[in-house]
């Protein structure tokens, strides 16, 4: 056997475990690559995140007139101070309500009783009528809540629902 014979039998297993380790570092990638996306893609945003409700909430501020921020997380109603303001009329959807309820929650306060609706969500089963799935948060009680019933909107009497307290 000559000196060229034997230098390409040793190059042979060499190529083969050059081979056989790329492929081994492909699929390592592949995997790695995998994991953080499958990761990204099934986390749920962090507790008290506005993100999940960015789209309707941005629908409704546009349905509004009004040019906002969203707030990276749920900010107390009470702590908004408005200024100003201009007449609009619009048709929220379900979950343009759910949402602004979600980024912008009322605390009931009187004397020492809280109240705080939790994870509210809306829907309009038929025309004039709302249905409240939510928790509630409160000093005295908490526990969850389902209404559904006539409702009203106006400007100066606010939300108003015969029949349903």
């Amino acid at each position: 056997m000559s000196a060229t014979q034997d230098s390409a039998t040793d190059s042979t297993p060499r190529r083969g475990g050059l081979i056989a380790l790329a492929i081994l570092l492909v699929v390592v990638v592949a995997v790695a690559v995998g994991t953080v996306l499958l990761v990204r893609l099934t986390s749920t945003p962090e507790e008290g995140s506005t993100e999940p409700y960015r789209e309707a909430w941005a629908s409704a501020m546009r349905k509004a007139g009004v040019d906002a921020t969203l707030p990276p997380s749920p900010t107390e109603l009470t702590a908004y101070r408005g200024v100003g303001g201009h007449p609009f009329e619009a048709t929220f959807t379900g979950e343009e309500a759910t949402a602004l309820l979600a980024i912008y929650p009322f605390t009931y306060r009187e004397g020492s009783t809280t109240a705080l609706l939790r994870d509210p969500r809306l829907t309009f089963p038929k025309t004039g009528t709302i249905r409240i799935e939510t928790g509630i948060e409160s000093s005295v009680q908490g526990g969850d809540l389902e209404l559904e019933g006539p409702v009203a909107f106006g400007s100066t009497e606010g939300l108003t629902s015969p029949g349903a307290d």
